[in-house]
Parts: C-alpha cells; structure tokens; sequence
C-alpha cells in the first residue's frame, strides 16, 4: 500500500483515489470487527456481550457464515503468479514465498465476550541474489507493478551489500521430491466456525461455570493458510495449514483457577466441552489451598508443564552451530547419553496428531526426525549453511515435537501410584538462569495439588522452582499417557512423573 502512495504522489486526487482502490482490491485487507458488530445479540431481557451473561436461550442473525475463500488463490493460480514474478527477475537467482493467512479470534473475560477479529493477510517475500549477496524485500500484494519494482527494490539492495559469508545458492529442483506428503487438507482450512457459532461454544461454558459462581474467561483463535515458494531453479512448493486453539481459564470467587487447552487442525475434531469442563474441574478443586514448605518433592508434570521445559531445553541446546561452537549445554555431546533412558523425541510433520508444515521459506523440506533416543542424543539442527560447511545432512529445526509416552498409563495411574507428591497442570515465567548448565527458573499456576496415599488430597498455593532441565529429564520416574499439547506450536506429549523437583520459595498466590 505504500509503495502505492508513493508512485501516486504526482498524480492528481482524482488518478490517486483510482488507483489506490484498483490496488486494495489485490490485496488481503486485514479487518478487525468490532464486538458489536460481530456477534451482538437480541436476547430474553439482557445481550450476550456485557459485564452479565444470560443463561436463556439465545435467537439471533447469522452473521458471520461465509466460507473461506481458499480457492481465490489455490495451487495452479498461485504457481503461475509466483512463475510470472520469477520471470520479471534480472538477479543471477531469485526466491519468492508466499502466505496468504485468514485469521479469526474472539476473546473473552468475566463471563463475557470482549473482542472479535477476523484478519486476511497476504505476506509476499523477495529475495534477490547477486554473486554472493541476496537482497529482501517483503510486500503484501499481487499487483505485477508492486512486484516487478518490489524485485527491483531487491536486486539494488543486493548491489550495495557486502559479499555474505554464509551465502548458499537456492536450492535445485530436485529437492521437491523429498517434501513429505503433508496431512493437513485444503478441508481443514475450510471447515470454520462463525462468530455466531463461537459465541455459543463460549454460553456454553459460561453457564456450567455460573453454576459454581466461577467467571469464564479464554480465547478461540483459528488461523488458516495456504503458502507457496518458487525459485528461479523451477523449485515450486505448496501447501495448506491450520492451526485452531481454545484456551480456557475458569476463576472462582476467591481467585482460585483451573487452565484447559485444546488444539486441533480441524475445528470439528475440537471438543469444546471437555476443554471448558477440565478447566472448571481444575479450578474448583483448587480451592483453599495450603501452604507446603518448599524443598524437593516427587511431581507429576502434566503434558502443558512438560512441553514449557521441553521447549527450553531444545531451543537452549540443540542448535548444532551454537553448539559446536561451545555455546549451549549440549556442546560435545551429540552422540553421547544426555537424558533418562525413559526419554524419546522424534519431530514428524506427519504425525496424524499434530500434523505440521512440510517447507519452509526458502524451501527445505521438513523431515520425520529422531532427536533423542533413550537419552542418547541423535541429532542437532543443521541450518543449510552449517549443515553444508561440515558436510552434515541439513535437519532444521522441527515444527512439532513427539515425545514417546505410555498411552496405558493414565494421569489417575499416576496419582494412584504415587505415595506423596504436587500435581502441577502447567508453569509459567520460566526464565534460563544459566543456560549453559541449563538451569531454569519459574512458577506454578492454575491448579497444583498434593498428593497423599494415591490420592489428591488438598490444592496448594503456588510455588518457585529451580532446576537444571537436564536434571529433571534425568529423574524420570514413570512416562504416562500423551495427549495434544503446546505454547509454540502443536506436539504430542505425555504426563510425566518426575523425581526430587526442586522448589526454593513459596508464593503469595
């Protein structure tokens, strides 16, 4: 939009209002909808946005039912916009990658709706090469004016630059042939709630949560994507994503509160219900919690709590550059046994419960890989270049992480057989204290619960903890059942029984 002003500047109001909206009908107009607008409805006495919710049944309009228009730019069109645009290129190589993003959210608190968002974005990346330099430029339309002195832009900026050191060509158009067959469907992107129908998901749990005098709060967001990349070396890739959330925090009257989340690619595989009932059941057996001297316990770590330790052990260790280089706590280690025995991750983009993206921006296929095997670690993540420069397969970094578990072992298996320990259902602020040990710092939050003889037996106020994440994964006790899970994007993870946590200081929560 404005490089459109720009180029219209010398023109007349008359030609720069012509030409201005010739340009916004190609492009994806982000539109946020306002509360009101979007789902406010006509019920017996009050409305279903305010500060007091009904509990009577709800008649209204059909506002939002229109379907996704995935196919305004489905494969064929996009790959021959992205050949003409390679075609405008004077550079030695070009790359081009496309999304083209529809995203909705509705966001709510104290038993009512507070925001809806219904967002398109179209995101076009241009990268030019020349000799051993590569120009980017980013813009958001299709306009073949807009790109062609968008790819000009890229080719000058490319001039100018120093010579990179790390520079690789685009890759061949052989590497199509490794993209894995991706499992999320142009369905998936279709298949969609209105705002209508996502204010019903949200009564829903409002009224079970007014049963117990508790407030609803939370958020739905649906993000859905085609995206598409060509190179000048005939490499073409595309694929769709979806990603659906519903987040669920249930409070009680004296602050206590429970934590759901469901993830899905499909909303219709979502279950609304035991999301927004796991959240409340939390919520109310947290209540009136004790006090427990801080020191080291015995804990079951839901798949939430897992996954935020998982995250930062990964993203702390496993890069192979910054490793190799003496940087993070798995230099010198690859290879060697790092973890308990218990513990195995592999990340597949096919894994038919968290399915992920098959490419990425510049092209390289996302494989099915082992990262640690009964704590042995097997791999490290290979850019193109460091990969390249020690002749290593590259293995990027994963999209999804499976963690393998024990679907026979229940979270009620492990609370059974567990004679004295916390229950935690997910943490919170963690932070690296030393991440070349690594060591973390962070709290619980939203339901933690002691454990007496095989049995919950009194909620507990919250608690810090410090401890060395290869520690924690070297006290695994028992792996449990795996379930959906995940802050940063979709895994399958497990419950895990964990040895000698160690908590240094209470809360006053």
């Amino acid at each position: 939009m404005k490089s459109v002003k720009k180029s219209a500047k010398k023109s007349t109001k008359k030609s720069v209002k012509k030409n201005v909206k010739k340009s916004v009908k190609n492009k994806v107009i982000a539109k946020k909808v306002t509360d009101k607008k979007a789902i406010t409805k006509k019920v017996t006495g009050k409305k279903i946005i305010g500060k007091k919710v009904t509990t009577k049944k709800v008649t209204s309009k059909k506002v939002v039912s229109k379907k996704v228009t995935t196919d305004l730019y489905n494969k064929e069109k996009l790959q021959r916009l992205l050949s003409s645009a390679v075609k405008l290129s004077k550079a030695d190589h070009v790359e081009i990658y496309c999304s083209i993003e529809d995203r909705q959210a509705t966001r709510f608190s104290d038993n009512a709706i507070s925001q809806n968002l219904a967002q398109k974005n179209l995101q076009i990346k241009i990268a030019s090469h020349m000799g051993n330099k590569i120009g980017r430029v980013d813009i958001n339309s299709f306009d073949k004016e807009i790109i062609e002195r968008a790819i000009r832009q890229s080719e000058e900026i490319a001039i100018i630059l120093p010579d990179d050191p790390e520079y690789l060509p685009p890759l061949q158009k052989g590497e199509g042939k490794q993209y894995l067959k991706s499992k999320i469907s142009k369905k998936d992107v279709d298949d969609h709630l209105s705002f209508d129908q996502i204010a019903q998901k949200i009564q829903e749990g409002i009224n079970s949560c007014k049963k117990k005098s508790a407030k609803f709060a939370g958020s739905y967001k649906h993000s859905r994507y085609q995206e598409a990349y060509m190179n000048s070396n005939g490499l073409f890739a595309h694929g769709y994503y979806s990603s659906v959330d519903w987040t669920n925090i249930v409070v009680m009257p004296k602050g206590e509160s429970g934590y759901a989340h469901g993830m899905s690619c499909n909303v219709k595989d979502l279950d609304f219900k035991s999301t927004s009932k796991e959240a409340l059941d939390k919520a109310v057996a947290a209540q009136n919690p004790i006090d427990l001297e801080p020191g080291k316990y015995t804990v079951i770590l839901s798949p939430e709590a897992v996954d935020e330790i998982l995250m930062f052990a990964f993203y702390g260790g496993f890069d192979a550059k910054r490793s190799d280089e003496g940087m993070t706590f798995l230099r010198g280690k690859l290879g060697h046994k790092v973890f308990d025995s218990k513990l195995t991750i592999a990340s597949d983009p096919c894994n038919v419960n968290a399915p992920s993206l098959v490419f990425d921006t510049q092209g390289s296929a996302f494989k099915k890989r082992l990262w640690v095997k009964e704590g042995v670690i097997e791999n490290l993540c290979y850019s193109r270049y460091w990969g390249h420069k020690n002749n290593k397969e590259v293995t990027l970094y994963p999209t999804n992480l499976i963690v393998e578990g024990n679907d026979k072992i229940s979270l009620e298996n492990l609370v059974a057989n567990t004679k004295r320990g916390i229950l935690i259902t997910r943490l919170w602020y963690i932070r690296f204290v030393d991440p070349m040990i690594p060591s973390i710092t962070g709290m619980t939050r939203d339901g933690t619960y002691l454990i007496e003889n095989g049995k919950i037996v009194s909620a507990i106020k919250n608690m810090r903890f410090n401890d060395s994440v290869v520690r924690i994964f070297n006290n695994i006790e028992t792996i449990g059942k795996r379930r959906i899970s995940g802050e940063w994007f979709r895994s399958y993870i497990p419950f895990m029984k964990i040895k000698e946590f160690n908590f240094t200081s209470k809360t006053a929560f």
